[in-house]
């Protein structure tokens, strides 16, 4: 068990790095965006980001896991013609739907998302063209476990759209549609330096039978993926219809202060997951890999959340202004609500292994509407609050579900006398850290808010006998190798 856990952290940290400098991007420039734009104009952009993200789902076709389930299984010496066939078959059908969706914008986008001028419809569209052969490059970098070429990759996307996007919104006069230009040079210099060389490798080459093969495991994944995509960012939508893009601005970018979480551990973990899922399944001890996991998950990811919503009294201070203000609890909802969609992943083993997603499309497609349901019920009510509310609640329905459908495939025995000692002790420090911070009254208290949590925590933790014996005894270990440690030695 040890041997797959540390395999299963290795690849998360170098797949989380590749998959982190978009993310890391956008946080570094939280400060600028909250000084140089208004909530107003951020919100009209996360409005036109999900617009954007729900197209990108339907233009991939699914491409990026079918090429992932498929391309191990291809002879070594067709990989190359393989992959050219995708991009034949991808390419010309991306820019399509580019156009589809251009075309029903400019006659019907007044309606659909009237806060949208041509020039972000114009934006949108060039983006999803340009980003769905990207997608496919990073889906083959990992098949082929090129990980640095994906990082790398990666790393000079974000570095264009950084500097872009602080040159035109601060030397042109930009304003929100500063942030999707940067984004649409970015992909274009990664394809012109990056892809365009690759080509050579992969003429085009089309081949009806591949894209039929990639197809059949693609396409049942669009409606699941599509109703992930809207329940993650339709509380925007709503937020604006009973709001104002003030308010859209203020959520959106409150939840990119949470989204700390997503960018160092959920999306980390997901991209080792989805690798390492198939090979565990092979040993004889997968079942207890897989619930020792789910418990390590809940374990980090909660510590994480609670983490980040206590650092976001500290945070909202420095980062927030009159035209930009922003709210410490949607940062810790919103944080807690993206631990709960990455639940999917460790509770969702069955359908994976024994090759049977269709089976939990329902489920998505149940969350979708339920997000639809509490939007329209929460939001004029509370407005922001009750949309990370609500979202919360949809994924954790949406966990349960999951989990349900999973157990009736491929039953794992998962260790439910520990989750509930795990949650309580994590619980019972946040409220005892946020009960110290409120009425110590002072930015001391705020900052010292945090350690205090997670001294409770590993208390509670230990008082609850959370840790089993090999457990214990790892940790026995690892402390006897620091007390050896010796400054300008190796641990042994």
């Amino acid at each position: 068990m040890r041997s797959a856990l540390k395999e299963l952290v290795s690849k998360g940290f170098v797949y989380g790095v590749g998959a982190s400098f978009s993310g890391l991007v956008g946080l570094l420039l939280i400060p600028f965006f909250t000084h140089e734009l208004t909530a107003a104009e951020y919100g009209r952009y996360a409005i036109a980001d999900m617009m954007l993200s729900l197209l990108l789902v339907i233009s991939g076709l699914g491409m990026n896991v079918a090429i992932l389930a498929r391309y191990p299984n291809v002879p070594v010496a067709e990989r190359d013609k393989f992959f050219a066939s995708v991009l034949s078959f991808m390419v010309p059908i991306a820019t399509a739907f580019a156009g589809v969706f251009l075309a029903t914008a400019v006659v019907s986008g007044r309606t659909i998302a009237p806060v949208l001028d041509t020039r972000l419809v114009y934006l949108i569209a060039g983006i999803s063209a340009l980003e769905i052969t990207w997608l496919l490059f990073a889906a083959l970098y990992r098949a082929q476990g090129r990980a640095w070429l994906y990082i790398g990759a990666s790393a000079l996307q974000a570095t264009v759209a950084l500097v872009t996007t602080v040159c035109l919104i601060l030397g042109k006069g930009y304003r929100d549609e500063g942030i999707l230009i940067g984004r649409l040079v970015a992909d274009a210099v990664l394809i012109g330096l990056v892809l365009v060389p690759q080509l050579n490798k992969h003429p085009p080459n089309w081949d009806p039978r591949v894209a039929r093969g990639l197809l059949r495991i693609g396409l049942p994944l669009i409606p699941a993926t599509f109703s992930s995509m809207w329940v993650l960012t339709s509380p925007r939508y709503f937020i604006e219809w009973y709001g104002s893009l003030a308010d859209v601005g203020v959520f959106a970018m409150s939840s990119k202060i949470a989204g700390i979480v997503q960018l160092l551990f959920v999306q980390p973990f997901a991209m080792a997951w989805m690798v390492s899922i198939f090979t565990i399944f092979k040993r004889p001890d997968a079942e207890r890999i897989y619930a020792r996991v789910l418990t390590y998950y809940v374990l980090v990811g909660t510590t994480a959340a609670l983490t980040i919503g206590l650092l976001g009294e500290v945070l909202v201070p420095v980062l927030a202004n009159q035209r930009f203000p922003l709210s410490p609890a949607i940062i810790c909802i919103i944080a807690l609500a993206q631990v709960a969609s990455g639940l999917m992943y460790p509770l969702n083993v069955g359908p994976y292994v024994l090759e049977q997603t269709s089976k939990v499309t329902p489920v998505f497609v149940g969350s979708s509407l339920l997000i639809t349901v509490l939007g329209i019920a929460m939001v004029p009510r509370w407005g922001a609050i009750g949309a990370a509310v609500a979202l919360l609640l949809v994924y954790l329905v949406q966990a349960l579900l999951l989990a349900r459908v999973s157990q009736k495939l491929y039953p794992i025995a998962h260790e439910a006398s520990r989750l509930p000692k795990l949650l309580g002790a994590l619980v019972g420090a946040f409220l005892v850290a946020t009960l110290f911070r409120e009425q110590a009254s002072s930015r001391l208290a705020t900052w010292l808010s945090v350690p205090l949590f997670i001294a409770l925590a590993v208390f509670l933790l230990i008082a609850t006998r959370f840790p089993d014996q090999g457990e214990v005894a790892g940790l026995r270990a690892a402390l006897q190798r620091v007390r050896r440690w010796q400054p300008g030695s190796d641990l042994p």
